[in-house]
């Protein structure tokens, strides 16, 4: 089975993340000093996003800024809910 560099780079399996990364581009466009740059930006966005959740809980979602991005998803399932959409989506299944 084949992973991509996101997923290796996220188990800490750099080696292979940069064959991954040889094996999805293009043999003229990836030069060593870009693949090394492209699993530098991989770990890097990685950590950012640790740290981002990091003691983050389901409780957050209904504080601050996230309350208001909550409702939104919750309006927006429900109004798909009521209009009969799950009905739709399970109608061929019948």
């Amino acid at each position: 089975m084949f992973e991509g560099p996101w997923w290796l780079v996220k188990a800490g399996k750099i080696e292979e993340a940069k064959q991954a990364a040889r094996r999805l581009s293009p043999a003229t466009y990836l030069t060593e000093e870009r693949l090394e740059q492209q699993i530098a930006l991989i770990s890097h966005t990685i950590e950012l996003e640790k740290a981002e959740v990091a003691g983050a809980t389901y409780r957050d979602c209904f504080r601050g800024s996230n309350l208001r991005r909550t409702e939104i998803v919750i309006a927006v399932w429900a109004a798909q809910y009521w209009n009969g959409q799950n009905i739709i989506n399970y109608s061929t299944q019948l």
